[in-house]
């Protein structure tokens, strides 16, 4: 048997009657006889949808930074629409990640709050080192004494090194220390939009290597004799190795004006080297060392020679 209704209020026929806020409703049922009843009237509470989920958690991260767990204010919370536990935050890869929660308060559930964690990159951070010394330029290895620049290059806005200076460079005089290498470190950083500032590090070791210790002995030894033309000088070398594993290479002699052999001569070392002189005046004699570390060291003695000839001095006692 069908039958008709007239809902109050709204005067609706359809059964059932869809409504969107609260009231005091009834309904007219008719059948097809026209006989009629009234239904007793219902009234419905209207509760206000619950406000949006407040979030308590910082959203904005470097990348490879240690992130919280989500956590928003509000009542049975869910999180992107399925789980009552907020999801990980990855901040392994730089960019934006949304998630969603609503509460529901007395069966009623707010809209999506939306968060937006975003995980900005860290800066670019590379280190070279600059130096000329050793048997390769730039190579990380270094003579002691040199002076040395270690360089940062990137996109950071401000740099802090191992000694708190803060250039994008730093130069440093190599200090040789029983083999162990100079360490250094710097801390790249960028400041963002949003006011997160994100770091890199970089570090290393320099490689710090002893000189040779250039020597030489003169007989007869100018400090102690006059010496004239013609004399015959030995020169004995008496150099030492430097330690971090350094074995001399090349020597090289510089006698000056006048002297025989040939001003400049160069042998394997350990040798006595005779050596004359033709012409008198003042004479600087150096010898000049490279290792097996390309690092250097000379040595060199200042004396005069007088303008007239003396006999052979023998018997003189040579000293290192």
């Amino acid at each position: 048997m069908p039958y008709s209704y007239v809902w109050t209020p709204g005067n609706s026929g359809v059964n059932p009657l869809p409504i969107s806020s609260g009231g005091t409703y009834s309904v007219k049922v008719t059948d097809n006889n026209l006989c009629s009843a009234n239904s007793p009237s219902v009234t419905i509470s209207e509760t206000p949808t619950p406000p949006l989920p407040g979030v308590v958690t910082p959203v904005i991260y470097c990348v490879d930074d240690t992130p919280l767990v989500l956590m928003a204010n509000g009542m049975n919370l869910e999180w992107n629409g399925v789980s009552m536990n907020p999801p990980p935050v990855m901040t392994n890869v730089h960019g934006s990640t949304p998630y969603t929660v609503t509460q529901t308060v007395n069966f009623c559930e707010s809209d999506a709050a939306t968060i937006n964690v975003v995980v900005h990159p860290n800066p670019v951070l590379t280190v070279s080192v600059i130096e000329s010394s050793g048997n390769l330029n730039n190579d990380s290895k270094v003579c002691d004494g040199e002076t040395f620049i270690i360089k940062a290059t990137g996109n950071s806005q401000t740099y802090k090194w191992h000694d708190l200076s803060d250039n994008d460079s730093l130069a440093v005089i190599a200090q040789y220390n029983d083999d162990m290498p100079f360490p250094f470190s710097v801390i790249g950083s960028i400041t963002t939009a949003d006011a997160k500032t994100c770091h890199t590090t970089d570090s290393g070791n320099i490689t710090i290597y002893d000189n040779p210790k250039s020597a030489f002995a003169m007989d007869p030894d100018p400090t102690e004799m006059q010496i004239a033309i013609n004399t015959n000088i030995f020169f004995t070398d008496v150099s030492l190795q430097g330690e971090s594993n350094s074995i001399i290479k090349d020597w090289q002699w510089i006698f000056g004006d006048g002297a025989s052999p040939p001003d400049t001569l160069y042998h394997n070392g350990g040798k006595e080297t005779k050596v004359k002189y033709s012409l008198s005046g003042l004479k600087d004699v150096s010898l000049s060392l490279v290792d097996n570390n390309g690092c250097l060291d000379d040595w060199n003695v200042n004396f005069a020679i007088l303008g007239i000839n003396a006999p052979q001095v023998t018997g003189f006692v040579k000293k290192p």
